[in-house]
């Protein structure tokens, strides 16, 4: 079932593809799409090259289904720029993949909350963490599900760094600069759950440490505290596990912006200059 999931036969080995390789397929894809009239994803790039009426404000509100552009963050650069764009563009094309919640469960990735009405439910997979694939929409390492009663809908990738990777680490913080915001968390309560690898986050550790949910301990979520190599209860200092979204739904704080409140997350970048943040 995990080989069909991710559209390849178990054990058969997987050949990261190149920048240039990747552009040129998404390129293809993109023109195919187009004379299939998928207008939702083409619509991401519309205006990528256009210089009229752009507002250098961000974040920007962001629906696939309308035009979008990446131009006006300061210090990002065309590069960077690019990349995000043809990350998006990507992780759009491979969104049909992790639409059947209950398949992904099969294929080994596991809740790692209790599901609220109306809130967001996080799968991760630690197979995928340190895997040494990065920002791959074919193998992410966690994927975000809205909760609407007993469905689940797909709403946006959790891209994870390898352990121990820290923020300011070029090969994230320097792949699109400042228009994708990498965070950690360091203050996530965990519940154990039977039957589950990771157990439940059950909220963020109170001022003093602790947490407020009986039986839940806080840990660094690193894939080392979430798989039991560290001990419970304990939150190390130096493990981190930086984590960045991908949304492929209509997102009014842009494609790249992380939950509210606690979930925000702790960043390099000063809360009141960050771009994946809401301030309108």
């Amino acid at each position: 079932m995990h080989g069909d999931l991710l559209g390849r036969q178990s054990g058969e080995p997987s050949i990261p593809v190149s920048e240039t390789r990747r552009k040129s397929r998404a390129r293809w894809i993109l023109a195919g799409l187009l004379l299939l009239g998928a207008v939702p994803v083409v619509a991401v790039v519309a205006s990528r090259h256009t210089g009229s009426g752009l507002s250098s404000e961000w974040p920007r509100p962001y629906d696939p289904a309308k035009p979008f552009n990446m131009l006006g963050v300061p210090g990002v650069s065309v590069e960077q720029r690019e990349r995000a764009e043809d990350l998006l563009l990507r992780s759009l094309t491979e969104a049909h993949r992790w639409g059947e919640y209950q398949a992904a469960l099969d294929a080994g990735w596991y809740s790692i909350e209790t599901p609220r009405p109306g809130g967001f439910e996080h799968l991760v997979n630690p197979r995928m963490i340190d895997d040494g694939y990065m920002l791959d929409p074919t193998r992410p390492e966690s994927l975000v599900y809205k909760v609407k009663g007993d469905e689940r809908i797909f709403v946006a990738y959790m891209f994870m760094a390898a352990p121990g990777v820290r923020l300011g680490d070029a090969s994230i913080a320097e792949f699109a600069g400042r228009l994708i915001e990498w965070h950690i968390h360091e203050d996530v309560c965990i519940l154990p759950v039977e039957g589950n690898l990771i157990g439940n986050v059950a909220g963020f550790a109170q001022e003093d440490g602790t947490c407020d949910v009986a039986g839940a301990a806080p840990r660094t979520l690193d894939l080392r505290t979430l798989t039991g190599d560290v001990p419970e209860g304990t939150t190390t200092d130096g493990l981190e596990l930086a984590m960045t979204h991908v949304w492929v739904v209509a997102r009014e704080c842009g494609p790249f912006s992380t939950l509210a409140g606690p979930a925000q997350g702790d960043t390099l970048t000063p809360r009141d200059e960050r771009v994946d943040l809401c301030r309108h």
